[in-house]
């Protein structure tokens, strides 16, 4: 697709631009959803155990909540805990 678009950008032709621009545009849509971050099963795993405790300490704000309280009912250490909440939310 790279040859097609600097073959047109060398052209002559007067549609040339043109097809440049949309191969441009082609080359830009690809890289753009081959370099989107991808949602596997972990990160929906993840998703949803932040998304239940999140809704555990709405429920109850007043809770004495600490890191080890919210890791342990998230089934993941501290350290995790605040990496994938700095990551996700």
């Amino acid at each position: 697709m790279v040859s097609q678009l600097l073959a047109e950008a060398n052209s002559p032709d007067p549609l040339a631009e043109s097809m440049s621009q949309h191969y441009a545009e082609m080359i830009a849509l690809i890289l753009r959803r081959e370099l989107a971050p991808r949602e596997d099963s972990h990160h929906s795993e993840i998703m949803q155990r932040l998304h239940e405790l999140w809704q555990t300490v709405e429920a109850d704000p007043a809770y004495p909540w600490t890191t080890e309280t919210l890791a342990a009912k998230a089934c993941v250490s501290g350290n995790y805990l605040y990496k994938v909440t700095e990551r996700y939310h």
